[in-house]
């Protein structure tokens, strides 16, 4: 008990002894009189702390206890207490108010808060109403809202407002309620003094007055976005007053009321000053009179007030294809959904920022916070957006309409490649095998025509003839070839005489004369054919070298310097925006060909970008964020030259933004690769023995031998090739944790192999004496559950140390011994699982009881063909009784080859292939580095699987690589074969087509190669022109397709995986492997990218007059064969002119394509004149793909034969405006279609 304010001045603290004794232990002396207090444990240390206002002295105090009844003053503040309350429930004291002092010891710490009277009043008389009359501080931020109870607590009404009587169904038990609550804890709400006054009914009975009855049938619906309109059927005649309440935990809450107004009959009332599409519920409806409410109508679902338009909404225009809309929330909640629409098109936002059909809502924190980025519009083109909001009923809101208009000239921008050379660190060379490059006349053999080849061949066939005598007597009957006087040179009389003699010609002088002539024109003549040969010969090589001198209409290339295996290029891509403004974001993607080996983390960017790389596809994605205008991004990154196939690595990159009409191409880096093979030879003083020749000796050419002694076998055996590796058993020990583990391991290993080691990374060893090459071993090792490593190693009779092949695996408890009811049937484990035999059974399952049948563990028979008969010696019995001989492989292990596990395992300082000399692929299980003599075998085999001539001489391996020569092999191919292809063609009914993905048309002569999992090619074929192929006979296996043809790339990148139709083809294969049975069949659909290039006018118009050029030296040799005809008109002459106009149709008809049946024409649109010279160019619609380029001839004709697909036709002249065609369907055509199209062009304005 604490005495405030006695006589003398002073608060006496008064201690309860705890027998109603109270005694003034040592608190005595505080010279203060409390007006205000409060006794709290500050401390938490289970004394009783005292808070207190002295409002005489203008000062408050808190005094801590030190458990011993003895406090002490540690606050004190010059200003006093006026109102001071206790926090209802737990926590620290909290001040309400403090005079006007807010950092007084301990501050409000709570937002929402209850303060609470005791009982009131429990008279007998029952309570009717009652007032509060309130003095109180509310300060902005803040709010206090007061309730009533008559019940005891037990629900309360409200809220009451100060001075308005309340009126309550009879009960006899009065309290109220404060609710203190605050948004801003600089300000706090403060209660002064409450008063409150209450009626009781005249007599204790019950009223004379009925309430009235309840409302029924509630309903709702939102008037605005701050109003709610509450429907109910009113069922009473006694009413005088209606309200809607809100009921949560006992708590009843008047939100909408007709009182002080005196209402009956009616039929709805609002809910007013609400907030702003917010959902409002446990409402119900009351009627009320003198006698108190009636009972609660049915709770109605919550209602949604309407959503605000959006506010201060904005268009603003980014480029020639995009448009940035901007709009802020308004008074609505931050999940407010939100809807933009494209008047003029009818097209929605979607979530990928372009315009589609579905009616896309998200919330404005989706939106980017109001922020909406629209991309692939058309340029130069208005656009008006009207931007919805819903509220969370889908209650739409009137639309905010704003307008903009895209620009309509995009930036241009500048994609350009180089690439560095970073040579390998130098090395002895002890084997080089290198590619030289062929003669450029049989480089391009797509287009024979250009090297006219043709003429060279049949020149041959001129000098065969023209070498004989038969020629040289026909040619002497030639009449006024050429003027020859009547006058024989010296010899001429003696060898007519001889000519006489052998009775060659007649015995008449008067013949001597026109013999003379008739030699002395053959000889002329002779010399005439073989002038005509050697000018034609120099005509062919004069071609083939304009040929290469001339810039390639395919592409731009850059062929750089050479490169060997083990070098690093380093690729720079540049991309530079020469404005009009910045662009952003923009897309890079590269694919990495085979002969690369791309270096993570190498990747750079001057500007802010993402880079990724996905090893499957070997694409590199380069994404930059924004390029300003007048800025270059410069991005690198590093590839290691891993492989010689092809023999050069070439490099591409792809650029594609929404500023692009298409992607850019960049221009196509190519450097060749001069080794293959590289070896590194320690270094010391003593001469190098190879194969029994001295090294000096090979290198001044002489071929003297030198024999020399085999050194003693220090040559480690190979890596065991682990075929199978399974757990057999997993045995529980009584050590938790921990379990003995028997292994399975079949392999095969060396025929000089003796002794085969099992290792585990705990350094436990079991060891096996092999009987043969093939063994099976089954070591036992004590492990606890967890992931392992074991290391196989094989040793030979030398006792020589093979590396090892490691297998990973991961050990977990058997289904018997975890403790866990894995199959469900209430009872877990050994012995109480009927489906476990034995602790180390691997499955709970339950297995059927079998009756009078004998155990196969003990039958003496071998019931799984394994060669061993029941229990101990077969693997898969775990007693006598076990009923099944199957060994149980409880999981397969993981073994990764020597090659491609990331560990040096012969310690030469190489990890795994391409860089390990000692491994042929990355299936490869045996790291060791082959002596010479199997390096030069390999070689030699690796050469011929690629088509390769190898040539040793005195220890210098030269190869001649026919594969540089890329499309003529596969045309010769074509050429011989072709005919033994129709002689099956009435038995074959299936075939694959190799196909352009987009224009879904055959590609013909694109090589076909079936490729096994080392990387050997078990099948190839050539396409026909209709770009069938088909591989017979193809052994057991799993495999990949190959396609090359120039032109395309190797495999689709737009044709999805899996696909089941593309076009008109079925199952489109795009690169994964194939499970084909023995003596199977492959005609799998495959489509390939067109690697196209938008050219500049001069490029392709220079093209057209290469093409032109190489065309009439084609011609020549049937025009000059003609004439030769014409003038000795006789069989060989014919002959060969029939033989040459033969093989120029043929090549004609392989190099230029057939003439389309339609042609379209541009023309000018003032005066109708058809335009030569005119850039057409056909793009697939859906990625805006280049497929082909044309160029109007002199009469302005273009023609494109096309497939199942869409497609846009553009028009470019240097003198017109560039124009754009329609978009081409042809989507649901059964055949090709050509599109014939005329178009006119506007000139250019001066």
């Amino acid at each position: 008990m604490f005495e405030a304010g006695s006589a003398a001045g002073e608060s006496i603290f008064w201690w309860n002894k705890g027998n109603g004794e109270f005694s003034s232990l040592p608190l005595v002396d505080y010279a203060r009189v409390a007006t205000h207090l409060f006794v709290y444990d500050f401390e938490g240390d289970g004394d009783l702390d005292i808070f207190l206002g002295d409002t005489a002295n203008d000062e408050t105090d808190i005094l801590i206890n030190n458990g011993k009844h003895v406090f002490s003053i540690i606050s004190s503040i010059p200003v006093a207490a006026k109102s001071i309350a206790r926090i209802h429930g737990y926590g620290p004291a909290s001040i309400l108010y403090s005079g006007g002092y807010y950092d007084f010891l301990p501050t409000f710490d709570d937002t929402d808060v209850t303060v609470r009277s005791l009982e009131m009043d429990n008279t007998p008389s029952p309570l009717t109403g009652a007032t509060l009359t309130i003095n109180d501080s509310v300060p902005v931020g803040s709010d206090i809202i007061y309730y009533l109870s008559n019940d005891g607590g037990v629900t309360w009404e409200g809220p009451v407002t100060s001075g308005d009587p309340f009126q309550f169904n009879t009960s006899d038990d009065l309290r109220w309620r404060a609710d203190l609550s605050t948004t801003d804890t600089v300000v706090t709400p403060a209660i002064y003094d409450i008063s409150l006054s209450w009626t009781i009914s005249s007599s204790p009975g019950p009223t004379s007055i009925t309430p009235p009855a309840a409302p029924t049938a509630l309903s709702g619906e939102a008037l605005s976005k701050d109003s709610i309109r509450w429907n109910f059927v009113d069922n009473a005649n006694n009413e005088d007053r209606f309200y809607i309440a809100q009921i949560v935990d006992s708590t009843k809450t008047t939100v909408a009321d007709t009182a002080p107004v005196a209402v009956s009959n009616l039929a709805f009332l609002d809910e007013t000053e609400l907030l702003t599409n917010t959902k409002y519920c446990n409402r119900f409806a009351f009627a009320s009179n003198a006698g108190g409410s009636s009972s609660a109508s049915g709770e109605y679902a919550c209602v949604a007030t309407l959503a605000d338009v959006a506010q201060n909404a904005t268009a603003t225009t980014v480029s020639n294809t995009r448009i940035d809309l901007a709009w802020e929330l308004g008074q609505n909640p931050p999940m407010t959904e939100f809807s933009v629409k494209e008047l003029n098109t009818g097209l929605f936002v979607q979530p990928d920022a372009r315009l589609g059909t579905d009616e896309a809502w998200f919330s404005f924190i989706n939106w980017n916070e109001g922020d909406a980025n629209i991309i692939d519009l058309a340029p130069g083109t208005e656009y008006t957006f009207a931007i919805y909001a819903r509220n969370f009923d889908s209650i739409k809101t009137e639309p905010v309409t704003v307008v903009a208009t895209t620009s309509g000239e995009p930036p241009r921008l500048v994609f350009t490649k180089t690439a560095t050379i970073i040579p390998m660190e130098s090395t002895t060379v002890a084997l080089a095998i290198r590619y030289f490059p062929v003669l450029a006349p049989l480089k391009a053999a797509d287009d024979v025509s250009k090297t006219a080849w043709p003429i060279f061949l049949l020149g041959a066939i001129s000098l065969a003839y023209a070498s004989s005598k038969r020629a040289a007597h026909d040619l002497g009957r030639i009449k006024r070839i050429i003027y020859i006087p009547h006058v024989c040179f010296l010899g001429t009389e003696s060898a007519f005489k001889k000519l006489t003699a052998h009775r060659i010609l007649p015995l008449r002088d008067e013949h001597f004369e026109s013999f003379c002539v008739w030699r002395k024109r053959t000889r002329l003549a002779m010399a005439g054919t073989f002038l005509f040969l050697l000018i034609n010969i120099a005509a062919t090589m004069t071609f083939a070298f304009i040929l290469n001198a001339l810039p390639s209409v395919a592409a731009p290339d850059d062929s750089g310097e050479e490169v060997r295996i083990g070098d690093t290029i380093q690729y720079q891509l540049a991309v530079e925006n020469s404005g009009p403004g910045a662009v952003g974001p923009v897309t890079i993607t590269d694919e990495i060909r085979q002969n690369l080996a791309f270096q993570t983390d190498s990747t750079t960017s001057t500007h802010e970008g993402a880079f990724s790389y996905d090893a499957s596809t070997r694409i590199l994605s380069i994404a930059i964020a924004s390029i300003p205008e007048t800025e270059k991004a410069l991005i690198t990154f590093r590839t290691r030259v891993s492989g010689d196939d092809p023999t050069s690595a070439t490099n591409q990159g792809i650029l594609s933004s929404t500023v692009l009409e298409a992607p850019l191409t960049s221009n196509l880096t190519s450097n060749p690769i001069v080794e293959f093979l590289t070896i590194k030879e320690e270094e010391d003083e003593t001469d190098i023995i190879q194969k029994g020749i001295d090294q000096e000796e090979q290198q001044n050419g002489e071929k003297e031998t030198e024999t020399v002694q085999p050194p003693p076998d220090t040559t480690p055996p190979g890596a065991p090739d682990i075929l199978e590796a399974v757990i057999l058993r997993i045995l529980p020990l009584e050590t938790p944790g921990l379990f003995d583990v028997t292994f399975r391991i079949q392999g095969l290993s060396d025929n000089d192999t003796k002794i085969i080691d099992a290792t585990m990374e705990t350094g436990s060893t079991a060891s096996y004496d092999i009987p043969g090459p093939l063994w099976v071993f089954t070591p036992t090792f004590r492990l606890a559950i967890g992931d392992h490593v074991m290391a196989v190693t094989a040793y030979d009779s030398a006792g020589n140390q093979s590396s090892a092949t490691l297998i990973r695996f991961t050990l977990s408890s058997p289904e018997c011994f975890d403790a866990i009811d894995n199959d469900g049937d209430g009872v877990s484990d050994f012995p109480a699982d009927p489906g476990c035999l034995a602790t180390s059974d691997t499955t709970e399952a339950d297995e059927p009881m079998q009756i009078n049948v004998v155990a196969q563990c003990l039958d003496e028979t071998d019931n799984d063909a394994d060669g061993l008969i029941d229990y101990p010696a077969d693997p898969g019995c775990e007693s006598s009784s076990d009923t099944d001989e199957t060994d149980r492989a409880i999981e397969l292990l993981r073994i990764k080859p020597q090659c491609n596990d990331e560990i040096d395992n012969d310690g030469d300082g190489r990890v795994d292939f391409p860089q390990d000399p000692g491994c042929r692929g990355y299936e490869d299980s045996d790291e060791t580095n082959l002596p010479l003599s199997e390096i030069l075998a390999v070689a030699k085999e690796t050469a011929e699987k690629q088509g390769t001539a190898v040539v040793i001489t005195l220890g210098i391996v030269n190869a001649i690589a026919l594969a540089a020569i890329p499309n003529l092999l596969p045309l010769l191919q074509l050429v011989f074969t072709q005919p033994f292809f129709l002689l099956g063609r009435t038995r074959r009914r299936q075939y694959g087509i190799v196909y352009n993905s987009f224009s879904k048309l055959p590609v013909d002569l694109a090589t076909v190669r079936l490729v096994d999992e080392n990387g050997n090619i078990v099948r190839s074929h050539i396409t026909d022109a209709a770009g069938r192929y088909i591989l017979t006979h193809v052994p057991q296996g799993r495999y990949r397709i190959e396609v090359s043809k120039n032109g395309f790339s190797a495999k689709s990148q737009y044709v999805a995986a899996g696909a089941e139709k593309d076009g008109t083809f079925d199952y489109p294969y795009t690169g994964a492997l194939l499970e084909v049975a023995a003596d199977g069949l492959v005609t799998r659909n495959i489509p390939i990218d067109p690697i196209q290039q938008e050219l500049s006018h001069l490029v392709l118009v220079r093209g057209i007059i290469k093409k032109k050029i190489i065309h009439t030296a084609a011609v020549s040799g049937p025009i000059l064969s003609l004439i030769i005809a014409l003038l000795a008109p006789m069989a060989l002459t014919a002959g060969v002119f029939l033989a040459h106009l033969f093989l120029y149709s043929i090549f004609r008809r392989l190099a230029i394509a057939a003439r389309p049946p339609k042609f379209g024409s541009v023309f000018d649109h003032d005066n109708n004149q058809t335009i030569k010279n005119v850039i057409v160019r056909i793009f697939e619609n859906k990625y805006s793909k280049l497929l082909d380029t044309q160029i109007t001839d002199a009469r302005g004709r273009y023609s494109f034969l096309v497939g199942q697909n869409a497609y846009f036709l553009t028009f470019e002249h240097p003198q017109y405006e560039k124009i754009r065609s329609r978009v081409y369907d042809f989507g649901n055509k059964t055949q090709h279609e050509v599109i014939s199209e005329s178009f006119p062009m506007m000139r250019k304005q001066s």
